[in-house]
C-alpha cells in the first residue's frame, strides 16, 4: 500500500469542522472592487445567500461547497430562496439572480456511518443560475473559471495555490485574496494554511497550470474550501480543499 492509503488515519474525519482558521499574522489582501475586482479571476467570485462564497465556472453555473446548501440531513436556512450576488466597482451588490437548480453529490446528502467517513470528501456543489431574457449570462458578463484536475497527492505537496472569497470577519461588501503552499495531501484533499474565516466556505482554490495548446500558463480551479481537517501526519489542523 502507498502512503496515501485510505486505511491510514492521515486525516481524522471525526474532527471535520465547518469552522475555518486564520493563521496569524492574517495575510489576506483586500481586492479593490474598482480595479482588480473587475479583472479575471477576481471578477468570477460571487456571494451565495446562505453565507458562503462561490465562483462562476460556466455561463450559468457556480461552484461552491455542499455544506453551504445541505448539512446534517437538512437544507440550510434560505435554501429555497437561494440566490447569488456580484460585487460592482463601487463595492455594492448590484447584480442578483436566483438559483433554479442545484447539484449536490449523493455521497454528501446520504452520508451514513455504514459508508464510513468518505462523505467528507464530497463537500462541493453546483448552482444553476436563472436565465433572464435580454440579460447576458453571468459567465459572459463576468468571465468564468476553467476547471482543472486536482494536482494529486504526490504532486500537490508544496504547490502554490490561491483563493478568493468573502469573509464574515471582514466588511460584507469586500472580497479577499490569499495565497499559500500546500502542506499535506491525501488522495482527495489538499491541506494548507491559507487564512480563511466563515463566509469563505465554497471559495475557489486555483493554481496555474501550463496549457500545451495555448503554450502559456492558465489559472484553473482545482477545488473549493471546505473546512478544518486534522492531519495525523503533521499533528495539526489545517484548512482543507476538496
Amino acid at each position: 500500500q502507498d502512503s496515501f492509503s485510505q486505511t491510514e488515519p492521515e486525516v481524522q474525519y471525526h474532527r471535520v469542522r465547518e469552522r475555518r482558521k486564520v493563521y496569524l499574522p492574517d495575510d489576506r489582501i483586500a481586492v479593490n472592487p474598482a480595479t482588480f475586482g473587475r479583472q479575471y479571476p477576481f471578477s468570477t467570485v460571487v456571494s451565495v445567500s446562505t453565507g458562503c462564497s462561490g465562483s462562476i465556472v460556466a455561463n450559468s453555473w457556480v461552484l461552491t461547497a455542499a455544506h453551504c446548501l445541505w448539512h446534517n440531513g437538512l437544507y440550510k436556512s434560505g435554501f429555497f430562496f437561494l440566490h447569488i450576488r456580484h460585487l460592482n466597482e463601487r463595492g455594492q451588490f448590484d447584480h442578483v439572480d436566483f438559483i433554479v437548480d442545484t447539484f449536490i453529490p449523493e455521497q454528501w446528502m446520504n452520508r451514513s456511518t455504514e459508508a464510513g467517513d468518505q462523505w467528507a470528501n464530497y463537500d462541493y456543489a453546483l448552482l444553476k443560475i436563472e436565465k433572464r431574457r435580454g440579460v447576458q449570462p453571468w459567465g459572459t458578463r463576468y468571465g468564468k473559471m476553467e476547471l482543472g484536475l486536482s494536482v494529486g497527492a504526490q504532486n500537490g505537496l508544496g504547490r502554490l495555490v490561491e483563493m478568493v472569497g468573502f469573509a464574515d470577519d471582514k466588511p460584507s461588501n469586500s472580497s479577499w485574496y490569499v495565497y499559500c503552499f500546500v502542506i499535506d495531501t491525501t488522495r482527495d484533499l489538499l491541506l494548507f494554511e491559507c487564512d480563511a474565516a466563515t463566509g469563505m466556505s465554497g471559495s475557489m482554490v486555483y493554481t496555474k497550470e501550463f496549457d500545451c495548446n495555448r503554450t502559456t500558463y492558465v489559472r484553473r480551479v482545482i477545488g473549493v474550501l471546505s473546512g478544518i481537517r486534522y492531519s495525523a501526519r503533521q499533528n495539526r489542523e489545517y484548512n482543507a480543499v476538496i
